[in-house]
């Protein structure tokens, strides 16, 4: 008899257990059901039930390498006859520099400088680096008091950068800009 009242129990056990199931099941699907549509919103003065968290995506669990940061190229200017000229981006055209260069336009004094060609030199990026080249100027540009004849690398207070080496001369100051373009 003893065995007979075990399996009643565990059966009675089975089927409360099966019911809960259901009715949790139930409570859940009539739940989401009410939140997909408005109009069979919670009487009012009801409880909402308390939202279950969302387990998290597989993939997130596992830690993932965080990608180091590329180099940004940084944020350069020129300080020519006390103008500050915006060097352009990678990518981008060169800036120009010379007494009728778009870019050198604002600088005062600059158009009556005779030493200093119409189109005296540029500077672009290549690979990261900031070059300077001479365009055929009559009276040249050094970088560190020597004449270039080819691109010649530059980097803020590393190099000094003139156009024409003579009295007349202008010299020309790299300089890396902060977040608010003021020289650093």
């Amino acid at each position: 008899m003893r065995t007979t009242d075990a399996v009643r129990a565990s059966d009675a056990l089975r089927h409360r257990t099966a019911d809960a199931v259901r009715a949790s099941d139930a409570l859940r699907t009539s739940d989401t059901e009410r939140r997909d549509r408005p109009e069979a919103a919670a009487p009012a003065g009801a409880r909402r039930p308390r939202p279950t968290p969302a387990a998290p995506p597989a993939d997130l669990t596992r830690p993932h390498p965080t990608p180091a940061p590329s180099p940004a190229a940084p944020c350069l200017a020129l300080v020519l006859a006390g103008a500050l000229i915006p060097v352009r981006g990678a990518g981008q055209d060169p800036t120009r520099l010379g007494r009728e260069a778009p870019d050198c336009a604002h600088v005062p004094g600059l158009a009556a400088l005779d030493q200093v060609s119409r189109a005296h030199a540029e500077l672009y990026w290549h690979a990261g680096r900031l070059y300077v080249a001479d365009t055929d100027s009559v009276n040249g540009t050094y970088v560190d008091g020597l004449r270039i004849s080819r691109p010649a690398q530059l980097w803020p207070g590393g190099h000094r950068l003139r156009l024409a080496d003579d009295p007349e001369g202008v010299d020309v100051t790299v300089v890396e800009l902060d977040e608010y373009g003021a020289p650093l």
